[in-house]
């Protein structure tokens, strides 16, 4: 199921050419409670996030990127690439082998 997200849902850019990546991504909208402010209700201010771990059906590391109120509206633009920068750095530097045949 956390690889179809990576394969064909919202994170597809998560995807590191070689390997399936498992993931999920996540969008919270911040209470103005919660920033201390005396109202009801939310801001227009997110966290947004994205946790995945590779390869997917033998994991050797898990990422969690989580971004406070960045300028995209979801995490698709926003933590997913950030985690795809660190997955590939990540199995490039273990030497991790490639999950998928013909890479």
């Amino acid at each position: 199921m956390l690889v179809s997200v990576t394969e064909n849902g919202f994170a597809k850019s998560a995807q590191v050419p070689g390997y399936y990546i498992a993931g999920k991504t996540g969008t919270a909208q911040v209470s103005w409670g919660a920033l201390d402010i005396d109202k009801e209700g939310y801001s227009d201010k997110t966290i947004q996030s994205f946790i995945g771990f590779a390869p997917a059906f033998e994991p050797r590391f898990l990422i969690l990127v989580k971004l406070d109120n960045p300028k995209t509206k979801t995490a698709e633009y926003s933590a997913i690439p950030c985690f795809q920068k660190l997955a590939k750095y990540i199995i490039d530097y273990w030497q991790i082998p490639p999950d998928l045949e013909n890479y």
